[in-house]
């Protein structure tokens, strides 16, 4: 076989756009359908109006120099590097503000992050979202224009037997927390099943030894050689 013509194996993205974009892109659409799935079953436009606004949610943005930014990409990039060359680097430490401006660089999410807002806390990571329900979610004789999910959230989120682990330990929307009895069912779920079941989601996690939220930071610690 000629090898010009053999493709050059695709190397396996970072971890951070590979993994941790897809678990916040679930978390924020994810628990904003299941508010939304709740209210159509049980009480339709009067459970909507109650657990939504009619007006957005202020979020925080994080403000962040060209300079800083491009620094920021180059730690990445270096890092991402170091993984595909095998060569035991150190762990990859990110806050809740580099990760914010990180989300932000990723073409997959251009179109939510203004809608979303991510706090690493102490050992959890929050997210905050605000989102115009219209634009995501038709249903006939479901009134959704002009009503904004405005909810947050907290989630453990690890690595555990080269499985990642996300988990819910709160969940509110205006204010008001999910029933107890609902949240107790959801937290035995793993929120990234789905993102495990992917072959190559499963090949990426293969690099890293660990994933912890710790000291208000994400680690990402890759596997020793």
């Amino acid at each position: 076989m000629n090898t010009l013509d053999t493709p050059p194996p695709k190397k396996r993205g970072c971890f951070f756009y590979g993994c941790i974009t897809c678990v916040i892109l679930f978390v924020v659409v994810g628990i904003a359908a299941f508010f939304i799935a709740r209210s159509v079953v049980n009480w339709a436009n009067t459970t909507l109006a109650e657990y939504t606004d009619d007006k957005p949610m202020v979020l925080p943005k994080v403000e962040m120099s060209a300079d800083e930014r491009h620094r920021l990409q180059q730690r990445l990039s270096a890092f991402n590097d170091a993984v595909q060359a095998q060569s035991n680097t150190p762990p990859l430490i990110l806050t809740g503000r580099e990760v914010n401006a990180l989300i932000g660089t990723a073409p997959e999410m251009k179109e939510l992050t203004n809608y979303f807002f991510i706090t690493v806390e102490s050992n959890q990571i929050r997210g905050d979202v605000s989102l115009p329900l219209e634009k995501y979610f038709r249903v006939p004789f479901i009134k959704f224009k002009g009503r904004y999910l405005n909810g947050s959230g907290t989630f453990n989120v690890a690595k555990s037997n080269g499985t990642l682990l996300v988990s819910i330990e709160s969940l509110e929307s205006k204010g008001k927390p999910l029933p107890q009895q609902q949240l107790a069912q959801l937290r035995h779920q793993n929120l990234a099943d789905e993102f495990n079941k992917n072959p190559t989601n499963r090949a990426s996690l293969e690099d890293y030894e660990s994933i912890e939220v710790t000291n208000s930071t994400i680690v990402i610690r890759p596997k020793k050689y």
